[in-house]
């Protein structure tokens, strides 16, 4: 900032002014000197900016390298406090008792990001700005799309009011596979690991809807939901189950019924991957439960169902060739083998169909 004027640096959201920051040399041990230089560009903001309250920046903060303290002007003869780190946007927001539905949202850092898994997460955060509650992320396999999930879910937890997230998946292995990558996600502020953070269920009793991430089979959050028990029993045989039933392209529609578990709030995210176009038909009243959530859908192969669930907004479309193009996956090739069962026994069929 210029001259003696103004102070170090400043703090925004949402364009307004939410803290000044001094900083200071090593050697400077921050005293009552730099308090009064503090303050007072706190208490004589300048023109050219917004502010959260009239005349006032409401939070100080002085560091030099080693230490951070920080004092909340909003309160009368308040001292100064020693911090560990640095408040983040949200904290900040939580200590003025302001409210940013979006503001406290930083700016995404693309390094460890392939661009289809940044592009995604900014055009999926603009969409949601912009009112859209359902969006979907066309995006081919091997690019990460579970990685673009846990990288939304964060920010979301972290930033954002969200407190609790569904991820769906239509196999259970997928959810085992889902539960081990959000655990060791670790694009966190100080590098820790999501599991460290957040409680991360995967839905096998019905306690385990109590975590602040559930991934689950829609089956299993249908049965919770009803106040049906949840049976622990051989996944891989309940997978093969789901697969029949959905094979059989049963006309049946899931009814909810009115003796419900879950309040229609509990989820304020829910990320759908990857799933057969039955969760837009038979299961689609669980989803439609929870209607204030926003809804993130992750697919490589998109159906008409998947489009006209999401309303054809699609936040990203990353194609096979594109991926190909990236290096992401290596390109692929069709050969058609002939034998005498495809070549021989089609023309058999043929002749008989003539």
């Amino acid at each position: 900032m210029q001259g003696n004027t103004e102070s170090d640096y400043l703090l925004f959201v949402e364009h307004k002014a939410i803290a000044v920051v001094e900083a200071k040399k090593e050697s400077d041990p921050l005293g009552k000197e730099v308090e009064k230089q503090a303050e007072r560009y706190a208490i004589h903001p300048q023109s050219w900016y917004g502010l959260w309250f009239k005349n006032l920046i409401p939070l100080v903060y002085m560091a030099n390298g080693n230490k951070i303290y920080y004092k909340n002007m909003l309160i009368p003869d308040s001292e100064y406090e020693e911090l560990t780190e640095m408040h983040s946007p949200k904290k900040m927001l939580q200590i003025i008792n302001g409210v940013s539905e979006y503001g406290a949202l930083p700016r995404l850092e693309k390094r460890g990001l392939r661009d289809c898994q940044y592009d995604a997460e900014i055009a999926f955060e603009k969409s949601f700005k912009a009112g859209n509650k359902k969006n979907l992320a066309v995006l081919a396999t091997g690019s990460g799309k579970t990685y673009l999930a846990c990288l939304a879910s964060y920010r979301l937890l972290n930033y954002r009011s969200v407190k609790r997230i569904l991820f769906l998946v239509d196999r259970n292995n997928l959810a085992r596979q889902t539960e081990s990558e959000f655990s060791l996600f670790d694009k966190t502020e100080n590098c820790q690991t999501m599991s460290s953070l957040y409680q991360i269920r995967r839905l096998k009793k019905e306690k385990d809807i109590k975590g602040d991430i559930i991934i689950s089979t829609i089956q299993k959050l249908f049965s919770v939901l009803t106040g049906k028990s949840l049976e622990e029993g051989n996944e891989d045989v309940e997978d093969e189950n789901i697969k029949k039933e959905e094979e059989q392209e049963s006309a049946e529609i899931i009814q909810l019924g009115n003796d419900l578990k879950l309040p229609s709030d509990y989820f304020q995210f829910i990320i759908v991957d990857e799933f057969h176009r039955s969760i837009y038909g038979k299961w689609k009243a669980v989803l439609d439960y929870f209607p204030d959530a926003k809804i993130l859908g992750l697919t490589a192969t998109p159906t008409p169902e998947a489009y006209s669930f999401f309303n054809n907004n699609i936040i990203k479309m990353y194609t096979y060739d594109d991926s190909v193009v990236d290096g992401v996956n290596v390109p692929a090739r069709t050969y058609r083998i002939m034998t005498d069962v495809t070549e021989h026994g089609g023309r058999l069929r043929l002749e008989q169909k003539l």
